[in-house]
Order: C-alpha cells, then sequence, then structure tokens
C-alpha cells in the first residue's frame, strides 16, 4: 500500500518492474490489498513488506512464459 511504503521504496520497485525487462511486467497501486507489496502470476504470490530486488527477480524468472491455462 502506498501508505506503507516510502516514496524511495516506491521508485525502487518501479525499478526493479523495469529492470527485470520483461514486457508482461506491471507496476501498479491497489490500496485495498492487505499486503504493502504482491508479486503475482497466476495462483502464486510473493507478498512483502518491503522491496526485495533479488525475490522478486527470481519470481519473476521462475514464473515467466508459463502458460497455465488448459488447452481444450
Amino acid at each position: 500500500r502506498k501508505d506503507r511504503l516510502s516514496e524511495t521504496q516506491i521508485t525502487e520497485l518501479e525499478e526493479v518492474g523495469t529492470a527485470t525487462g520483461r514486457k508482461h511486467v506491471i507496476v501498479a497501486p491497489y490500496p485495498d490489498m492487505e499486503y504493502s507489496i504482491a508479486v503475482t502470476a497466476w495462483n502464486r504470490i510473493l507478498p512483502l513488506e518491503f522491496v526485495d530486488r533479488d525475490r522478486i527477480m527470481d519470481f519473476v524468472r521462475k514464473y515467466e512464459g508459463l502458460d497455465h491455462h488448459v488447452a481444450y
């Protein structure tokens, strides 16, 4: 939540989002969320209370390009 993150952390989070080099990474505020930061991919969530660049980058690499849709 924005009220839980300093301006410095918000900027750092935006920089991490850009640094992934992935076009499917979105950094956006979600004011009613219970976590300060939530990195999500399909049914996976990485809740964080502060920006942890290494954990975020690992999460993005782990789930990048996975297609969890069932083919019919």
